[in-house]
């Protein structure tokens, strides 16, 4: 990673100033209450950015707004409209009180909610349709406290509130109550903080992701930092207990389709026991599980409780206690004594726990580092369409119909690679070469570099946190999306287990050493990666984890080169083939080469490439330079339906001209087959005459905006997302797409059409997808899509207008962009009665946020384009380097 790029300039006092205007106010630090010896005063908590979100501990409103496919629900009768079966009752009430995830890059992972419990859980798989709406209620951290001359207080630190209320019995009554503390989170960490102690007790919650680092991001590991602050007149006895249970089995998913047909994980066989490591002083209970009957996804497999005691700390632990009982048999010796009795409970080894205790004098401030592993290597994975149609239908990366655990592969997660798992040159996993149950060996590794490792976190996270060219609101919403990562059932695999008909041509094995990463669309069904939401949030891959998007389209391009073309506007195996996707894997495979310069990978993409060009240019009709759009849904505004030309498709088009110029002349210079002067010329040709063919097509002089589609079956609509590919050329420093002029009337006069809706409480809405040019949605009543608010493009629009407001010196346009970007924000973010933070649908309707569809969605990554469009131009993605 090099330093900061060169700024345009705009003013920077002008930037400032519009970010400040957009800022809101986050809350003031932490104040004290009375305690002995002290008058109320702030508290000496974790310090948190101010772009952090930050709540009461557990205030939240136990149910959040109807989705428009859950018709059943008692709440949501008033709803018109629902998706037919499957989808409906597909997707629950959205969820108020989620909270950050931990857990690597495909390695399963769970969030700490804004209750302070542990869930829901996110382990990925095939028989999983996003995540798990549970907690895990026996895992949770207590405090006790013994102030010299004072009762002691034991505590648990999590309020006891629905839907996550089900501490065990013996804890509820020493649970914290809604408000005595706080949560707040920026990925990928996460704090809360404790008021009804003495001491100023916090904690800091977050797993090792860094940027360029795929060893680290993909570890199943998550640390827990106790900061305990003694600013009384007395010496303070405290002790922090952090109990897990033996993870029993799950039932599926949060989504059962169809009820009660998704495997659960069997895991039995539980043994517990204590290790030790003297060098690093790492203590840790490893609860594992074996057994000849438990399912792939749990066998042979670990979880570790860990701590690392510092000078004048000193660790206890219990290798066992009752999980299924009351909680009191652990709870009763820790609230006594401040420590555990080194031994079993009882035999059941269902849970284990680990204490450290301290004495704090007056003005002593301490850190416990805690921290949970796991280890379940193995993942299975559904083939259904992956050889087939990957990269080409809607389903990018595989298309998973309920109910097919009979097909699926077996497949090693990331990390397994860096403790003992190798591959073959097809990267399939080499059998006994993984020795399984290293729970502890990964709880001692990353305890041990702890401090080395959060560096490496805030080496790329705290320039953007600290960078004054972004809102602290902008900042929140674009570092907070990036737990789709680790949440949406992330996969990441680091071979194949499964033995396989095809081992030569099965996709990603073309490459030693490529790694396949898949994230589900989210919405409550089972696509992969589809190239035509998920490039709304390429980027942090892109620029952050290149590794991740680069073995992707190693992955899409192999099956390109291997024959794999969709007969577009066909229905395949289920699939929609949009025709917007073979245009996104040029972009996104050029985008990959700009970040690199990744000479070999030229080499191995150039050809698809150019058989995808000509397979879209073979479209065109005679006397045209645009392929017309397909009937029915030719992208991924799949109801956005048009005639003939539609002016989405036929910019990627220009986009996808530009793009082929460029990249022949660099592998003409490598010398590389269909790369002749003579492919380049008429790449020239044809993309001069396409772009004068496009502003003939879609200009419309009186309304002075780009026609939805060349015939005009919107009369006077106008598209949010017209210039989509305009801001891709611009970021990756390609000349302009559209006439200058006609860019800036499209952006003046769409601006106020979009932006004047209200909800119910007086706050913007946000831009529906298309609106006449009075202003009004389209159609209206809402009836479909084409009405909707939908997050992602709303927040691509305005990365769109910042972007092009920097490129063309119009700090208006950065304004506007900054506008649509904050209410975006606020509606997902800090209207915490919607439910959408960690949890971000795909859209909402134009009237009200109460009414939402597909939850969880990828679309919503769009925040960090906006961050690239306020960094530098052209297109460098803050505080990285692109060639």
């Amino acid at each position: 990673m090099s330093g900061l790029s060169s700024r345009l300039a705009i003013g920077a006092a002008s930037l400032a100033a519009l970010a400040a205007a957009a800022v809101l106010a986050v809350p003031a630090a932490h104040a004290g209450s009375h305690r002995p010896g002290h008058s109320p005063r702030h508290r000496d908590f974790f310090a948190v950015p101010p772009a952090a979100f930050m709540h009461p501990l557990g205030e939240f409103p136990a149910d959040g707004p109807c989705s428009t496919y859950d018709l059943g629900d008692t709440r949501c009768t008033h709803l018109g409209v629902g998706e037919p079966a499957p989808f409906a009752n597909a997707n629950p009430p959205s969820q108020p009180g989620l909270g950050v995830p931990l857990g690597g890059v495909g390695a399963g992972s769970f969030m700490v909610n804004q209750a302070g419990t542990f869930g829901p859980w996110d382990f990925g798989g095939q028989d999983e349709l996003n995540f798990e709406n549970r907690i895990l209620p026996q895992a949770a951290f207590h405090l006790r406290e013994h102030l010299s001359g004072h009762r002691r207080t034991v505590r648990t630190l999590a309020v006891n509130k629905r839907p996550w209320d089900q501490l065990p019995r013996a804890w509820r009554s020493r649970a914290l109550r809604p408000g005595q503390g706080s949560y707040a989170a920026l990925y990928p960490f996460g704090w809360t903080s404790y008021t009804p102690f003495a001491a100023d007790v916090s904690m800091r919650f977050w797993s090792p992701i860094i940027a360029g680092n795929d060893e680290q991001t993909s570890m199943p590991v998550a640390f827990f930092d106790v900061r305990l602050a003694n600013h009384t007149a007395d010496t303070d006895h405290l002790s922090v207990m952090f109990t897990m249970p033996n993870a029993p089995e799950h039932v599926g998913g949060y989504w059962q389709l169809p009820a009660g047909k998704l495997p659960a994980t069997v895991r039995r066989g539980l043994s517990s026991r204590v290790q030790h490591d003297r060098r690093s002083g790492v203590t840790g209970v490893t609860l594992s599980a074996s057994d000849p009957h438990n399912t792939v996804d749990a066998r042979d497999s670990d979880w570790t409780i860990a701590a690392r005691p510092g000078r004048g700390q000193h660790v206890s632990f219990t290798t066992s206690w009752n999980a299924a009982g009351s909680g009191h048999d652990v709870m009763a010796p820790f609230a006594r004594t401040g420590r555990l009795p080194d031994r079993a409970l009882e035999r059941s080894r269902s849970a284990g726990a680990i204490a450290v205790r301290v004495a704090l004098r007056p003005g002593q401030v301490a850190t416990i580092p805690f921290a949970l592993a796991w280890d379940f290597p193995e993942v299975t994975f559904s083939p259904t369409g992956l050889g087939q149609h990957l990269g080409l239908g809607n389903a990018v990366l595989g298309h998973l119909p309920s109910g097919s655990g009979g097909s699926s592969l077996v497949w090693m997660r990331r990390y397994t690679s860096y403790f003992g798992a190798t591959e073959n040159r097809r990267n399939d996993y080499v059998r006994g070469s993984y020795p399984f149950h290293r729970g502890f060996a990964i709880a001692d590794r990353e305890l041990s570099r702890r401090l080395a490792l959060l560096r490496g976190v805030r080496r790329w996270w705290r320039p953007i946190v600290s960078d004054p060219a972004y809102p602290p609101w902008l900042t929140r919403e674009a570092l907070n999306e990036l737990t789709q990562m680790v949440f949406n059932d992330s996969f990441w695999e680091s071979g194949l287990v499964t033995k396989t008909r095809s081992p030569r041509t099965r996709i990603g094995a073309a490459i030693p050493g490529t790694h396949m990463f898949f994230t589900r669309t989210g919405g409550g069904w089972a696509e992969w990666n589809e190239w035509d939401t998920d490039i709304y949030g390429y980027l942090a891959e892109a620029a952050y984890w290149p590794d991740l998007e680069r073995d992707r389209l190693r992955a899409v391009l192999q099956t390109v080169r291997q024959g794999t073309l969709p007969t577009l506007g066909s229905r395949a195996a289920g699939s929609l083939d949009f025709q917007d996707v073979p245009m996104i894997t040029i972009l996104r495979a050029f985008a990959y080469l700009r970040h690199s310069g990744n000479r070999a990978f030229l080499r191995f993409a150039y050809p698809a490439m150019v058989d995808l060009y000509d397979y879209l240019a073979a479209g065109i009709k005679p006397g045209d330079h645009i392929p017309p759009d397909y009937p029915g849904q030719s992208s991924t505004y799949d109801l956005v339906e048009v005639v003939g030309h539609g002016v989405y498709n036929a910019e990627l088009w220009l986009l996808t001209d530009e793009i082929m110029d460029n990249v022949a002349r660099r592998a003409g210079t490598l010398g590389l087959p269909g790369a002749s002067r003579a492919f380049q010329k008429q790449i020239r040709s044809n993309l001069a005459a396409a772009k004068s063919e496009f502003e003939s097509l879609f200009w419309d002089p009186v309304g002075h905006h780009y026609k939805i589609d060349a015939a005009g079956s919107y009369g006077d609509g106008i598209f949010l997302s017209t210039l989509f590919a305009q801001h891709f050329a611009t970021s990756l420093h390609l000349p302009p797409l559209v006439n200058r002029q006609h860019e800036v009337d499209q952006l003046q006069t769409a601006y106020p059409k979009l932006m004047h809706l209200k909800d119910s409480a007086g706050h913007e809405i946000g831009p529906p997808l298309v609106v006449t040019n009075g202003g009004q949605p389209f159609p209206t009543p809402c009836a479909n899509e084409i009405c909707e608010v939908w997050q992602g493009a709303a927040m691509f629009a305005a990365a769109t207008y910042a972007g092009e407001g920097r490129r063309l010196h119009l700090p208006v346009l950065v304004r506007d962009g900054l506008r649509i970007a904050h209410v975006i924000e606020y509606q997902t973010t800090e209207n915490t009665d919607n439910g959408y933070l960690f949890d971000p649908p795909e859209s909402w309707y134009d009237d009200s946020t109460a009414t939402y569809r597909s939850p969880e969605f990828n679309r919503s990554r769009a925040g960090i384009e906006v961050l690239d469009s306020l960094a530098a131009l052209p297109g460098a993605f803050p505080h990285t380097s692109r060639r």
